[in-house]
């Protein structure tokens, strides 16, 4: 059994050696992956900010714009809002 594992003990460091060259390959591999993702994930962040700001921005303009329709969208929907709750929550 010792003579077995003796013959054998240089085809397993060969064996681990392919392997952990294989395993840096991976791994270097998976970092660049992981990198490329990044860039890519904070770009869309990035873009997604901007539209986010040019909707404000488009927003307050509209309010600038157009005031008492505004008022009046926001007076008509709380209007809403509460008698769709008052309905629903009210008194019994």
């Amino acid at each position: 059994m010792t003579e077995r594992t003796m013959e054998q003990a240089p085809q397993t460091q060969g064996r681990l050696t392919t392997m952990g060259k294989r395993l840096g390959a991976l791994t270097s591999a998976a970092g660049d992956l992981w990198a490329g993702n990044m860039r890519l994930v904070k770009r869309g962040v990035q873009r997604g900010l901007w539209k986010v700001e040019d909707w404000a921005d488009e927003a307050v303009l509209y309010i600038r714009r157009h005031p008492y329709r505004v008022l009046g969208l926001a007076l008509g929907s709380g209007f809403a809002v509460g008698v769709l709750l008052g309905a629903r929550f009210g008194r019994k």
